[in-house]
């Protein structure tokens, strides 16, 4: 061989050489890795221990660079989480600022009853279920920072606005009032309406008597009471809207009440009255709140005592279930009340409502109540005697009431109660 073919094939080796390193350089560790260790054998010719050991620092690099790029990854969650938590924390931070504070919460006030000797515990459960506080955590901790006076909590009513900061409410739980108010004793009675009432609390110096009216009949939000779930919808022959809804008792109001105060302690004592057994049997007379509360207003008026108030349900009942042949309950209190109370309080005349009202002109039940109904009347709705009566008339100088089962009856009925029959 000559020198020069020599020369030759040394140039060709080196080229070679740098092309296998190229190659190797270019290839993915992955594919390095895929060589199983079973491959190199010791006996193997073709495998040179020289080799191998130059191939070490080039794996080393590679897996390097896989760490690094770890690395990064986990560094960039680790900051999206640091943030995410940041967020979260001020997004948190702002909600409980806003709760302490009062903001963007209902400005209504509520009559808060906190009874003697009720616990720290008792008394947050309290405002969280009337809708005062939502984080009693928070309150809890309020309380404790802001208890440093060693003022208790005084027992009676409060009148309170989830509005109201966290220190505002517990000055509120602090002061008795009764020490700066007048209180004062009304007696609403049965059967009386509202117009009535509302002239009742204005001359006793509770309220005006206008403003109670306007907050009576929707002034305001009646959410968080349960019989508002059970109101029917607007009627345009409806005159007052809550008419028969104030629950006669004797209240204690203080001189010159907010009008929305006062109605809250009217509603408050009708929710409480309502009870889930009267619920039930609603359900089982197949009648709703406001056709037992209307039926009751009539036979409050109707009954000259409570002895006859279910005697006389049980003939309006009848009627009732007796469309056909009775079809009017021809109610003598309902016609006075569209001619005396609708007529007399309308700023416009509205005639079909004015008869909607009046039992000799409409069939069945009248659109609202005609007054407020008491316990008695309720109840003798809710579980009326069982009788056929379909006719009743009541002596007015004695106050026996007459019951019959035909017309014939009830005619001769009204010759003994000293009644001139119309011609």
């Amino acid at each position: 061989m000559s020198i020069k073919n020599m020369e030759e094939n040394s140039q060709l080796l080196d080229d070679r050489e740098d092309i296998y390193e190229d190659d190797y350089e270019d290839d993915e560790i992955d594919e390095y890795d895929d060589i199983d260790e079973d491959d190199f054998d010791d006996d193997d010719e073709d495998f040179d221990d020289d080799d191998y050991e130059d191939e070490k620092p080039r794996r080393r690099k590679h897996r390097r660079k896989r760490i690094k790029g770890l690395k990064f990854s986990l560094g960039l969650i680790m900051i999206f989480i640091i943030l995410g938590i940041s967020a979260l924390l001020s997004v948190t931070v702002i909600l409980l600022a806003k709760e302490y504070m009062g903001i963007d919460k209902p400005v209504t006030t509520y009559i808060i009853d906190i009874p003697e000797g009720a616990s720290t515990s008792e008394i947050i459960d309290i405002l969280y279920d009337n809708g005062i506080i939502k984080v009693k955590k928070l309150f809890e901790l309020s309380l404790k920072i802001n208890d440093q006076d060693g003022e208790p909590i005084v027992a009676g009513e409060h009148e309170i606005s989830p509005s109201m900061d966290y220190g505002d409410i517990l000055t509120e739980l602090k002061t008795n009032i009764e020490e700066t108010k007048e209180i004062v004793t009304v007696t609403l009675p049965e059967g009386v309406n509202i117009y009535e009432a509302a002239e009742i609390l204005e001359q006793e110096g509770v309220c005006e008597a206008r403003t109670f009216i306007y907050y009576f009949n929707g002034g305001f939000s009646l959410d968080k009471y349960t019989f508002a779930d059970y109101l029917p919808t607007e009627s345009t022959l409806k005159f007052l809207k809550l008419e028969g809804y104030l629950f006669p008792d004797t209240y204690e109001f203080y001189k010159d009440e907010d009008a929305e105060i006062v109605c809250r302690k009217i509603f408050n004592n009708f929710e409480n009255k309502i009870t889930d057994e009267y619920y039930t049997r609603m359900k089982e007379l197949n009648m709703s709140l406001d056709e037992v509360i209307t039926l009751a207003s009539v036979v409050q008026k109707e009954a000259g005592n409570v002895k006859d108030m279910k005697l006389i349900s049980s003939v309006f009942h009848n009627r009732l279930n007796n469309p056909d042949t009775f079809p009017m309950l021809q109610s003598d209190p309902t016609r006075i009340y569209a001619e005396d109370v609708i007529h007399t309080h309308s700023d416009i005349v509205n005639t079909n409502m004015e008869d909607a009202y009046n039992t000799y002109k409409s069939a069945g039940l009248p659109p609202g109540a005609i007054c407020n109904p008491g316990t008695e009347a309720i109840e003798a709705v809710l579980y009326p005697e069982d009788t056929n009566y379909f006719y009743f008339c009541a002596n007015v100088e004695t106050g026996e009431t007459y019951y019959a089962e035909t017309l014939d009856e009830h005619n001769a009925n009204l010759e003994l109660a000293g009644i001139q029959l119309e011609e």
